[in-house]
């Protein structure tokens, strides 16, 4: 009972001193920063890139006769997508 009762006070004395533990340094750089100049361009063209495959498809299962421009406007989509990809990878 006595070794149940040190090992209490032991937390408790350890708990209320300051860690000494170091803060690793990581290579990765924050989220925050690099972003870039394009960054909102790109967060604009995802965006419109999801508003026009979803009209896309909303178009295609709602309305028979159109299903032909509801794949122009899927394909326009991803050609939007693929140029946001290009600039995210030859842009730096």
């Amino acid at each position: 009972m006595n070794e149940n009762n040190n090992n209490v006070d032991k937390k408790e004395i350890t708990a209320n001193q300051p860690s000494s533990a170091v803060r690793p340094h990581h290579r990765m750089r924050p989220i925050t920063s690099g972003r870039g100049k394009l960054f909102k361009v790109r967060n604009m063209m995802n965006l419109s890139f999801m508003l026009l495959t979803v009209i896309g498809i909303a178009v295609y299962y709602s309305l028979p006769n159109a299903r032909q421009a509801a794949i122009v406007i899927v394909l326009l989509a991803v050609i939007l997508k693929i140029a946001e990809v290009f600039i995210r990878i030859f842009h730096k």
